[in-house]
């Protein structure tokens, strides 16, 4: 009877062992997977960050414009311009009893793609002044 419980022992520990390198090579396949989810989710993440620093970097320069622009009717602004540039002229004016510089920029005549440029660029720039 010990004889026969010993072989049904070593018979089964035998079938365990011929499995394991079925189980290596599932795991190899599992690991490899995990891996390229892994560099797929780093990915991702890295693309997210970018996109959330574009629109952070937008937003910044929307509430730039928001909170730097004067309506017209609050500005006394000086007859001739101090600067000028390619496209607008900067005058010395006064809002209030505060010493402002008002740049005015010539959209007529412009295309939308020039006038987006032109913002764009206003906008830089203001982010470099705020």
């Amino acid at each position: 009877r010990v004889q026969v419980d010993t072989r049904i022992a070593v018979e089964e520990m035998q079938e365990r062992c011929q499995m394991l390198p079925n189980m290596n090579k599932k795991l190899d396949f599992i690991l490899a997977l995990n891996q390229e989810n892994s560099d797929k989710l780093d990915q991702v993440l890295r693309h997210s960050a970018k996109q959330s620093a574009k629109k952070k970097h937008q937003d910044q320069k929307e509430s730039n414009m928001e909170d730097h622009n004067i309506p017209a009717h609050q500005i006394k602004k000086q007859d001739e311009p101090f600067a000028s540039g390619e496209s607008s002229q900067v005058f010395k004016g006064m809002h209030g009893r505060t010493t402002v510089a008002i740049k005015e920029m010539g959209l007529k005549g412009l295309t939308l793609k020039q006038r987006t440029k032109l913002m764009n660029g206003f906008m830089k720039e203001l982010g470099i002044l705020a």
